[in-house]
């Protein structure tokens, strides 16, 4: 049986928030906030690229989960980031620090994947994201000519 991903989940504190980043951040739209059956919790979908879905999930009395850095993410077992491909890691670093997010780990080449560069970074309550570019996508900013 082939699979494919429909969306990622991602419980939130603060869904008008947490919405508004990823959307600024990665250039998503939401169909929500649309309150939930229970009339207390509240989701929003967010799509972009072609197969790009993250569901939030505001419930009353979630508690956030804490990583000090990916390793500490990754002692916890369960899913514990979620990887982002991009064209420019730098530009987007840049979007993400103005928007309240944090760099986790400078920008470095994969040792496991050759040709691919990557970044983590957390959205404002925490959660991680991997930023990855490879050589193909990669964009650089335009050099300003010399003047004088």
């Amino acid at each position: 049986m082939a699979a494919s991903t429909d969306h990622v989940g991602l419980s939130v504190g603060d869904l008008d928030r947490i919405s508004a980043f990823y959307c600024r951040a990665f250039g998503m739209t939401t169909t929500g906030p649309r309150v939930l059956a229970d009339g207390h919790s509240r989701v929003a979908v967010l799509t972009g690229t072609p197969g790009l879905c993250l569901e939030l999930t505001q419930v009353p009395g979630s508690r956030p989960q804490e990583h000090t850095s990916v390793a500490d993410g990754a002692r916890t077992q369960g899913w514990f980031h979620w990887s982002l491909r991009i064209d420019n890691l730098d530009a987007a670093l840049t979007t993400i620090r103005a928007l309240g997010g944090n760099l986790v780990t400078e920008p470095a080449d994969a040792q496991t994947r050759p040709g691919i560069r990557f970044a983590y970074v957390t959205d404002p309550e925490g959660n991680l994201i991997e930023l990855t570019t490879t050589e193909e996508t990669r964009t650089t900013a335009p050099v300003s000519p010399k003047r004088g």
